[in-house]
């Protein structure tokens, strides 16, 4: 069976099947199971990101890793570094019209 190389990053729990199987693997998915249609899909709960195949079998026992970690983390440390500096912008505002009021 010829497998498809993972995207970079950790190891998936399971390797990704192509789409493109000869007559041979369709027969040895057969007698021994292991197949796509015996496989469920492993999804992230954060990022929706597909994480690989489980057998049916190991799919309530097997711990989904995800592949994409801290997504959304980067997105939400980016905008509290944007609103940081948008108060430390309007402090420094604030902080030059007291100046000009006291030197006036």
């Amino acid at each position: 069976m010829s497998v498809v190389r993972p995207p970079p990053g950790p190891p998936l729990p399971r390797p990704i099947l192509p789409r493109d199987r000869s007559v041979l693997d369709r027969l040895i998915e057969y007698f021994i199971g292991d197949g796509p249609q015996n496989r469920f899909a492993l999804i992230c709960a954060e990022c929706h990101s597909h994480n690989g195949m489980a057998l049916r079998e190991e799919f309530e026992y097997i711990g989904n890793i995800c592949t994409q970690p801290f997504t959304y983390y980067y997105v939400i440390i980016i905008i509290i570094i944007i609103l940081i500096i948008v108060l430390l912008l309007l402090l420094l505002l604030i902080a030059v019209k007291c100046i000009k009021m006291i030197v006036c």
